[in-house]
């Protein structure tokens, strides 16, 4: 038989019944111990009872009966938390606020202050302060409000002031650095190299190279600027040879070749034959379309 017995404070039905699903999904008993008083923990900030000491063990009071203790010693009681940051300048605190939510550790942050610190230093990061500084400090009381605070040393913020394109063929550089649409110098905004990454590989499918390998290698130096280069393997560059259609015994072959648009000895841009079928589709006379290549 199984017992959990919580001491210390009064546990809430709906507490109580995840306390005990939570066990069923535990094998070891560390395991267990360690994510049931970790969900105690939780609950009691959510509460508002902050700095709680929550310890747990496992007993056998007689050999049939497995016991799970948990003890509980109260904290500070506050009316409300806050999280509060200071040094933070380009970024302001509602933006920094809004990312820790949305990463899921507003809660958490009160029991391990290091799960949003990384939070807050991976959100710099994309935003180019590669030099950021975060520190948490110890909770605190203000009046009844918790305090939570984080203390931000910005840095500069990178510039990106040089751009290479690797393994790409001379005679489509120019057109590869026109597609990429970067100039410098610009902030290292890693969102602005996912998307001129991003242009790249929407050029090169557009030329027929729908095998190309790309990706964007940012390399910072000590001095916080950037070069950016653009590794590419381009591999085979397929060009359309010919059309062959089956399965219209009863559709004029012009109705199909006007719908598709293809043009022989253009490249292969499979992004316009999705639309080319759709096109056909659009047509109502067919049930099923398939473009396959060949070769």
């Amino acid at each position: 038989k199984t017992v959990l017995a919580v001491t210390g404070m009064a546990t809430p039905p709906a507490l109580l019944g995840e306390l005990q699903e939570a066990w069923h999904k535990n094998t070891f008993d560390q395991f267990l111990i360690d994510d049931l008083t970790h969900r105690v923990r939780r609950a009691l900030v959510r509460s508002g009872d902050l700095g709680s000491i929550v310890v747990g063990r496992i007993d056998r009071p007689s050999p049939e009966i497995k016991r799970l203790r948990i003890d509980v010693t109260p904290g500070a009681p506050v009316t409300g938390r806050e999280i509060r940051f200071t040094g933070n300048v380009v970024l302001d605190s509602a933006r920094l606020l809004s990312e820790i939510q949305r990463a899921g550790v507003e809660v958490e942050a009160w029991l391990d202050r290091s799960v949003a610190e990384r939070v807050l230093r991976d959100v710099y990061v994309e935003e180019g302060f590669l030099k950021v500084a975060v520190a948490g400090q110890p909770q605190a009381v203000d009046g009844t409000t918790g305090v939570l605070q984080f203390d931000i040393t910005e840095g500069p913020r990178a510039q990106i002031t040089g751009l290479g394109f690797a393994g790409v063929g001379a005679t489509r550089e120019t057109a590869v650095e026109k597609a990429a649409g970067l100039s410098t110098p610009a902030p290292f905004l890693a969102a602005t190299v996912r998307d001129a990454l991003g242009r790249v590989e929407d050029w090169y499918r557009s030329q027929g190279f729908n095998a190309a390998d790309i990706e964007a290698d940012p390399v910072a130096a000590p001095d916080d600027t950037v070069t950016v280069t653009f590794v590419i393997a381009e591999g085979a560059q397929q060009v359309l040879n010919t059309v062959e259609l089956a399965g219209n015994d009863l559709t004029n072959r012009k109705v199909l070749t006007e719908a598709l648009h293809f043009e022989l000895g253009t490249p292969v841009d499979l992004d316009e034959w999705t639309r080319a079928r759709k096109r056909l589709y659009d047509t109502s006379v067919f049930r099923l379309v398939d473009i396959q290549q060949i070769g």
